[in-house]
């Protein structure tokens, strides 16, 4: 690989069949993978695992890997996650954290807010979190404005070799 400017289609066909494999541990290769790798396409099968897959780890990783690629077409999906009260908090805080990567560039605060989530759950306490309502109220104001600028500009050449619409 080393020396080569692009990675080839194989590779990223392989790796949505590791991400959509029934094996746990295949897919959280394949969706931690795909979020590492330039962004060709794969936004859409990090989206379908993130909301089909039954174990929150792999859920979670999904929404993560979505973030990292930066890709906006990823953000109304996340804020779906992080605006539904019947997802879990650490659903939706990974889902804010996903946003907020996009929104400002890779801030990795996941290990931060993973101590929130387990020894600081009240907003105002030591650490200070806001709640998930009110990061939802922020990250939906942002996207809202934004959101057609961003779309608009995307350029992905989809590893199937079609170009990805804005959705």
């Amino acid at each position: 690989m080393r020396g080569r400017k692009d990675l080839g289609h194989e590779l990223y066909e392989a790796l949505e069949a590791k991400a959509k494999s029934d094996n746990l541990r295949a897919a959280l290769f394949g969706v931690t993978l795909l979020g590492r790798i330039p962004n060709r396409g794969q936004i859409d099968v990090l989206e379908e695992v993130a909301g089909r897959a039954s174990d929150k780890i792999l859920r979670c990783q999904a929404m993560y890997s979505m973030g990292l690629l930066r890709d906006p077409a990823g953000v109304p999906f996340l804020l779906r996650v992080l605006g539904s009260p019947k997802e879990g908090d650490y659903e939706r805080q990974t889902a804010a954290s996903a946003v907020e990567i996009i929104r400002d560039g890779i801030t990795d605060k996941m290990p931060v807010e993973v101590w929130w989530y387990v020894f600081d759950r009240e907003p105002g306490g030591i650490m200070d979190f806001p709640t998930l309502a009110a990061m939802h109220a922020d990250l939906s104001a942002w996207w809202q404005a934004n959101a057609e600028r961003l779309l608009s500009q995307r350029q992905v050449l989809d590893y199937r070799n079609h170009r990805s619409k804005p959705r």
